[in-house]
């Protein structure tokens, strides 16, 4: 049985405008955008700090891995810049279909190249590791 509360939160979701939804995801890609374009770009030294305080310590017994390099942080980079691409062209695409599609695809491919991307220096780091230890 569901509670009251649950029923009254689905209620107003579902009551929400389709263009208070595409806000949202506008916003939010907007925000991923600017998160990722930041890093990329190390504004402030964002980079840096992350990599620093973040990416290049051990998670348990898990070594620091490409992320910890400054090209492997570029492309995680990336990923955050093309997620709120396709989230923004999400939003963008309630208004303007055509470049709606467009940038849902633009960032759904670049995400997609990024992860190969990422992958292969994931792997590469961890075999460099092992030869190492």
């Amino acid at each position: 049985m569901r509670s009251h509360s649950n029923a009254v939160i689905s209620r107003d979701i579902m009551d929400r405008r389709p263009a208070d939804n595409a806000l949202v995801a506008v916003a939010i890609g907007v925000v991923l955008i600017a998160v990722g374009a930041g890093l990329l770009v190390n504004l402030g030294g964002s980079a840096d700090a992350v990599i620093a305080r973040v990416t290049s310590r051990s998670l348990g017994e898990l070594a620091p891995g490409y992320a910890a390099s400054r090209g492997g942080f570029r492309v995680y980079a990336t990923l955050i810049l093309a997620l709120g691409v396709a989230v923004g062209g999400l939003g963008v695409g309630t208004a303007a279909a055509l470049a709606g599609a467009a940038l849902v695809l633009i960032g759904a491919a670049t995400f997609a190249i990024a992860s190969v991307v990422a992958i292969v220096g994931e792997v590469r780091t961890y075999r460099e590791r092992q030869h190492t230890t």
